[in-house]
């Protein structure tokens, strides 16, 4: 079976046949979250992981002073009106993409597979990952084509879809 996955490390038995370079990114939608005080921003980032260290070293870099008691996923800045909203880097999108966060940082990756209505406002340069369609090198498959009207195994099965429908049309597999 192929897989999309993110990729770290090289492993000889895996063929790595398409990959797609992708990077943390800012968000906002349109529409105003904060109802309660339209002055005060509430600005979710990533409750953890490496998007965390990067987003919270910027944010330090910034200015932006905030103290988060321990197993609490909400902190105000102390001296601007922001709330910083602390949330797994997979649900930012929704939120902000919902209206209930201002602005939000995670993976574009994220944005594409939760198919989240945000506005991409800045590419941070950081929190890169690739995706990557692999398969074990005793299966002789050597180009993605190969694995059309194929069973992906995936945990981004909205970018998998996205990726493989015109490779399923182009070989005659019918799109579901």
């Amino acid at each position: 079976q192929s897989a999309v996955t993110y990729h770290s490390l090289p492993c000889p038995s895996i063929h790595t046949l398409y990959t797609h370079n992708v990077q943390a990114t800012v968000i906002v939608d349109n529409m105003s979250a904060n109802t309660v005080n339209p002055d005060h921003c509430l600005f979710a980032v990533p409750k953890k992981g490496r998007l965390f260290e990067k987003v919270t070293a910027m944010l330090k870099g910034a200015g932006v002073e905030y103290h988060r008691e321990p197993r609490l996923d909400i902190a105000i800045c102390k001296d601007l009106p922001m709330t910083m909203v602390f949330l797994p880097a997979s649900d930012i999108s929704k939120y902000v993409g919902k209206g209930n966060v201002d602005i939000g940082v995670t993976g574009i990756d994220i944005v594409e597979e939760n198919c989240s209505e945000v506005e991409r406002v800045m590419d941070l340069g950081f929190g890169a990952c690739r995706l990557c369609v692999q398969a074990p090198v005793t299966s002789k498959i050597t180009d993605v084509k190969d694995l059309a009207g194929k069973r992906i195994v995936t945990s981004f099965p909205t970018l998998t879809k996205k990726f493989f429908d015109p490779i399923d049309a182009e070989k005659g597999y019918d799109i579901y």
